[in-house]
């Protein structure tokens, strides 16, 4: 795995959206986008949230069991949430614009739109205390999804708007909700 590249990748996603969605739109692909950025993210997210147990409730054995539970429940739910939000975001997309889209772009979309929250759960995992500042940073989600709505996904400007906040709400509540329904399931284990 390339980390070099997923930084890169990662950076040029919040800190350049325009650019980084004509970069996705000539040279990328789904099997990149899943193997060498969502994948390798989600796993950073459940190595994060492993470490920051193991730190802040210290070293034993019911701390590391508690932590890979945690952590495997994490990537899990991390990786459903994008399929069900792909999902979501290529029925929403076919109902708004009246046509059926591409579905490996929409699947690229969503990946790629993920990259804030995903880095916020990878915060988050090290730092619980800074969940109130990473709730208002997640809002960021909002200006990718806008470039990449007019860039990768062909939406006219004047239907923009409207289609980049439902697909901003689908992207920031799924992964939440399937968290939550995953985290009661997992009450079930213990």
């Amino acid at each position: 795995m390339d980390y070099k590249k997923l930084f890169a990748t990662s950076l040029e996603l919040i800190a350049h959206p325009a650019r980084a969605w004509l970069h996705v739109m000539h040279k990328g692909t789904k099997r990149e986008m899943l193997g060498e950025f969502l994948y390798p993210l989600v796993m950073l997210c459940g190595t994060a949230l492993f470490l920051g147990r193991i730190f802040n409730n210290g070293f034993s054995w019911e701390s590391l069991y508690s932590s890979t539970i945690s952590a495997a429940l994490c990537s899990f739910s991390l990786l459903i949430a994008y399929n069900v939000s792909a999902y979501a975001v290529a029925f929403f997309s076919a109902k708004y614009t009246g046509e059926e889209p591409v579905k490996e772009t929409v699947d690229m979309f969503t990946g790629y739109s993920m990259v804030v929250l995903l880095c916020l759960d990878i915060c988050l995992g090290l730092f619980p205390e800074f969940r109130i500042l990473a709730f208002i940073a997640q809002f960021y989600t909002l200006k990718i999804v806008w470039d990449g709505a007019a860039v990768l996904m062909k939406i006219g400007e004047e239907r923009r708007l409207a289609y980049t906040m439902v697909v901003a709400v689908i992207l920031m509540l799924m992964p939440f909700v399937i968290n939550k329904i995953m985290g009661s399931l997992s009450l079930l284990l213990r």
